[in-house]
């Protein structure tokens, strides 16, 4: 391999179209794995330092003038709206579409809260829409389509001058799911995302000039012995189906750090970046 091939959008390509492959990204693209947490992921975000991020994030898109009356908003694997309940009253129009029903149902629960009349939701498979529309911005945050730079394809067809994303940059460092990982599997956790600086490295090279920012985020959560557990089966499901044992594992992990009120802190810390194109930039 040469300096050369690492500013090949081929390369990168490659690179990552293998390990698209992997069960743990395919798993990813599995709308049952995203209904399950639907009704509580804004809580999530509210609860801790990623709803910050979230909120800078579309302050650098305000900031960069790709937010005005005149634009419209593509938000690819929206979940329950978390970026374009915040972009919708700053756009003409935002296209929100997602593989989760679940997801979708909680978006338009939140529209009709806030009264949003410019937010249509689309629930479909991102590979499979089909729409010839063209938007302002294509956007997306945090979803493991991206780990298949087929996405990002379709991706830069829709949008007709800018592309946000934000995504991983980093491991996922979650003291209590390395070990659960560790003691079901028995084995210690292969990280593995196409991560964002894949992603801006295939922008360069196919010829664009994207920008990257990183962001350090430590997530913090205070939760009850079962809905911790849940959250540990969760993330195990993206790498194996948890077994009866792996729960019992679970449980055990959960209440060796549970305080005497039944209450485990969860913390994760990892690195994200964004990564913001404007096609016309020279």
């Amino acid at each position: 391999m040469s300096f050369a091939d690492l500013l090949s959008s081929d390369f990168w390509k490659s690179y990552t179209g293998e390990a698209a492959e992997w069960s743990v990204v395919r798993r990813g693209f599995e709308s049952h794995r995203w209904d399950v947490i639907a009704d509580s992921y804004q809580d999530f975000v509210r609860s801790t330092s990623y709803g910050e991020t979230v909120k800078r994030v579309v302050s650098i898109l305000q900031a960069k003038g790709v937010l005005g009356p005149d634009k419209t908003v593509l938000d690819v694997a929206s979940g329950p709206g978390t970026f374009a309940l915040l972009m919708a009253p700053m756009v003409s129009r935002v296209t929100c579409i997602d593989i989760s029903p679940a997801m979708i149902k909680e978006l338009e629960a939140e529209l009709k809260k806030r009264r949003l009349t410019n937010v249509r939701s689309i629930c479909q498979d991102w590979f499979t829409y089909e729409s010839e529309e063209d938007f302002d911005l294509v956007f997306c945050g945090m979803s493991p389509i991206l780990d298949d730079l087929r996405a990002l394809d379709l991706m830069l067809k829709r949008s007709r001058r800018y592309l946000a994303l934000l995504y991983w940059a980093g491991p996922y460092e979650n003291d209590l799911f390395l070990r659960l990982y560790r003691e079901a599997t028995g084995e210690e956790l292969r990280w593995f995302s196409a991560n964002a600086v894949a992603l801006f490295n295939y922008l360069y090279g196919l010829g664009y000039l994207p920008e990257i920012s990183f962001f350090k985020q430590t997530w913090e959560l205070e939760l009850p012995i079962e809905e911790e557990v849940s959250y540990l089966l969760w993330c195990l499901s993206f790498y194996k189906e948890p077994s009866p044992l792996d729960a019992q594992i679970a449980h055990r992990l959960v209440q060796e750090k549970a305080s005497e009120k039944g209450l485990i802190k969860d913390v994760t810390r990892t690195k994200l970046a964004f990564i913001f194109l404007d096609k016309k930039a020279d």
